[in-house]
């Protein structure tokens, strides 16, 4: 299963977004494959396309949930599982980066992918720092 970090999902349903016509595409193009969106990253999205002061025109909060309704409508839709070790790997993997603040969200992400297949789409590039992921970009 391929897990999308909140960027993907920013990207692929803002027109103004970079990359917005490669991410959108890429995006409509997995909808039959395994994929899933941790919560924390719909939420992500949620919060910032409806917030007046990241966008002149923001969403509408029903337009931002048709989005993830849709995604989540699609027939390679997958929940993302929360197996009992992912804490400790969470854990793991914020010592061996000395993770603090924000960065905790993308190690924390980290860890969900390696228990849910191991692939994360991101246009981040932070997620170098953990061989075990496969990042995947259009």
């Amino acid at each position: 299963m391929i897990l999308l970090d909140v960027n993907v999902l920013i990207y692929a349903w803002q027109p103004t977004a970079p990359g917005h016509e490669q991410w959108r595409s890429w995006l409509e193009g997995i909808r039959g494959a395994p994929f899933g969106v941790p919560d924390e990253c719909a939420l992500g999205f949620l919060r910032i396309v409806t917030n007046r002061k990241v966008f002149a025109e923001p969403a509408s909060p029903s337009e931002a949930f048709e989005f993830i309704r849709a995604l989540r409508g699609s027939p390679g839709w997958r929940e993302v599982s929360r197996s009992p070790g992912c804490w400790v790997t969470f854990e793991g993997l914020a010592g061996r980066t000395a993770a603090r603040a924000g960065a905790l969200q993308d190690v924390w992400l980290a860890a969900l992918a390696m228990h849910n297949g191991g692939r994360l789409a991101t246009a981040d590039h932070d997620f170098a720092a953990w061989p075990e992921i496969q990042v995947v970009r259009p």
